[in-house]
């Protein structure tokens, strides 16, 4: 009997082990982000997946945008314009003029420039998977890995900078966005 209690003792222990290393290694993650970076992640994983299924491409990709292009909600065009994607333009007639950087004969340049303004983030969420149906962008939707899908948004020309796809991808790796993509 006494036999008995050893071989469980280890299993038990095991256990323990394994859930303490697992809560370990998720306390790790999440104190990797700053308190506004939690927050984005909370708001925008929220409306992204309640208006995922009409998005034509990996939910990583897609945050890894609004992270870039946004500043993890925290720039000017996301706070005052809710455009999260750094989309150009106008929405309804409704604008919002800002300075960007754009890479052009060879440099960086800042200038101003116009984006469209959203009522709120769902709306540029939806706003963005409409722009993934144009045909610039089908090398996107046709994509089998966020590498591919983020390539395929540069090469459709989404933005000016040269390193856009690599920045992506670097964004999706470090935060592990990719775990993301496992639910689609």
């Amino acid at each position: 009997m006494s036999s008995k209690r050893r071989k469980q003792q280890p299993s038990m222990i095991g256990w323990v082990l394994l859930v303490f290393v697992l809560s370990m290694g998720f306390m790790m993650i999440r104190n990797h982000f700053s308190e506004p970076e939690i927050s984005f992640q909370e708001q925008f994983i929220e409306t992204l997946n309640a208006n995922m299924t009409p998005h034509p491409t990996f939910k990583s990709v897609v945050y890894a945008q609004a992270i870039l292009e946004s500043n993890w909600g925290q720039s000017e065009l996301s706070t005052e314009a809710n455009n999260l994607f750094g989309i150009k333009g106008d929405y309804h007639g409704e604008s919002y003029i800002v300075t960007t950087t754009e890479f052009e004969d060879g440099a960086f340049a800042s200038m101003d420039d116009t984006f469209r303004r959203y009522p709120d983030y769902r709306t540029s969420i939806a706003d963005h998977a409409e722009l993934m149906y144009l045909s610039r962008y089908d090398g996107v939707r046709e994509a089998r890995t966020y590498r591919e899908a983020a390539q395929a948004l540069q090469d459709g020309g989404y933005a000016t900078d040269p390193n856009y796809a690599a920045k992506l991808i670097e964004i999706i790796e470090t935060y592990r966005l990719f775990e993301y993509d496992l639910t689609q």
